[in-house]
């Protein structure tokens, strides 16, 4: 399988690449072998029926594979005829396989113009930090003003250099209004919205320090396993090379 610069982070104000390989989820792998399967058998039987010899041990085998086929879920059966290599994932697929159902999400990363206003923080003095907390209220009053997520999680790191604070967020798309969220998303209205609360709510003295190109980048997350891959790099330990913080201030928040 080859890997191909999927993603990109905008981490510590750097767009950084997030190398990931492409594969189906688990549970879609599992699904299509049914497919198969299911088409496979499909064609005994009509083979069978079609060209089989009336003897005893082929009517017995009919009759087997007859049954066999009948106890499959008709969710299967309604995909046999087509290309296994295009099946997509779908909230019905999920639920017939016992995996909670999928809903896009959104990245954002915001990267205040503020890199050197911390030098020599250790972890717990940060994390006690007025900006810390001022941060904190931005992210909270955006993410829970409306009904636009149905759950999130963030984080906030320190940069390479421990000296720049700054934000991943990682939230679902509430699936009520996902494509009025989605519009707002892709029209600009989460970084206005954020610049906003930054500028009300936000650490003192630091009003219009969002307000540059890249200080706020999204992506729409709309896979399974890209999704996996955003919310574990909330997690210091999950970070690849290059995108590691010189601490873990171990400030992650929210139930996603």
């Amino acid at each position: 399988m080859g890997r191909t610069p999927s993603q990109k982070v905008l981490d510590a104000g750097e767009l950084k690449n997030l190398w990931k390989g492409i594969m189906n989820p688990t549970h879609l792998d599992s699904f299509i072998a049914e497919v198969v399967n299911a088409r496979r058998l499909r064609e005994k039987i009509d083979w069978l029926k079609n060209n089989g010899a009336r003897d005893k041990g082929t009517t017995l085998l009919y009759a087997s594979l007859n049954r066999e086929y009948g106890a499959i879920d008709p969710l299967v059966k309604s995909y046999m005829f087509e290309n296994p290599f295009q099946i997509k994932d779908s909230k019905a697929i999920s639920v017939y396989k016992g995996i909670t159902p999928f809903y896009p999400a959104v990245m954002i990363n915001i990267s205040p113009n503020w890199k050197g206003r911390f030098t020599n923080y250790k972890a717990k003095k940060l994390r006690d930090a007025f900006d810390v907390r001022d941060f904190k209220a931005v992210i909270e009053k955006y993410l829970s003003s409306n009904d636009r997520y149905t759950k999130w999680k963030y984080c906030l790191e320190c940069g390479s250099e421990g000296n720049f604070l700054h934000a991943h967020i990682v939230a679902e798309i509430n699936p009520k209004c996902s494509k009025s969220v989605v519009t707002h998303v892709n029209k600009g209205n989460h970084a206005v919205e954020l610049r906003k609360h930054w500028d009300k709510l936000g650490p003192e003295g630091t009003e219009g320090l969002l307000k540059g190109k890249f200080s706020i980048q999204r992506i729409i997350v709309r896979k399974r396993e890209i999704l996996k891959d955003k919310l574990a790099y909330l997690i210091e330990a999950n970070k690849p090379e290059g995108h590691t913080n010189l601490s873990d201030l171990n400030l992650v928040f929210g139930g996603y």
